[in-house]
């Protein structure tokens, strides 16, 4: 939380619910950055990808039915700055926020600590590029993210490129 607003640090950081509505739209709060922040909104199974550069920006999906659907909202690149949505607008005939429904109580749990690799650094680039960029990560579709979903698994993830837990990509070892 940052100011009582949720706020999302680290990638696959989010939130979700559900709505009665014909369209959503997201605000977020200003901020600065180099390289833009990817966020990933999924409403009813279907995954849809925004850029966000000033956090000015307004997601907004429309032309649904209305009727209740799933939402979720995920930071999916790695950026040192915090998103925070400051608002949800929901249009509708009778517009509602639930809470999302867990069929499942007793979850596993898992945490994934690591590097680039479970941060999905660079995961959507080409096999031959060697210098990433931000667009060029989707931390939905690296390891963790993808084994969590596979066994059903509440998850957490703590990852930083090019901070192992060793050594950094450099060879520098930090903690000693």
């Amino acid at each position: 939380m940052k100011n009582g607003l949720p706020a999302f640090d680290w990638p696959n950081s989010g939130m979700s619910f559900r709505f009665r509505g014909n369209a959503i739209s997201v605000c977020f709060t200003p901020f600065d950055t180099v390289e833009p922040v990817y966020v990933r909104v999924t409403v009813d199974g279907e995954p849809r990808r925004f850029c966000l550069t000033s956090g000015q920006e307004r997601i907004i999906v429309e032309g649904l039915q209305n009727r209740v659907h799933d939402f979720e909202l995920l930071k999916v690149s790695e950026s040192p700055f915090r998103i925070c949505p400051s608002e949800f607008i929901i249009n509708g005939i009778t517009p509602a926020i639930y809470p999302t429904v867990s069929n499942n109580t007793a979850k596993p749990k898992i945490e994934f600590i690591g590097d680039s690799l479970t941060a999905g650094y660079g995961n959507l680039s080409e096999p031959t590029v060697t210098v990433y960029l931000a667009a060029e990560q989707d931390s939905t579709r690296a390891y963790p993210y993808i084994v969590s979903k596979l066994i059903g698994a509440d998850a957490h993830y703590v990852c930083f490129s090019g901070k192992g837990i060793v050594n950094s990509w450099n060879g520098e070892r930090e903690y000693e």
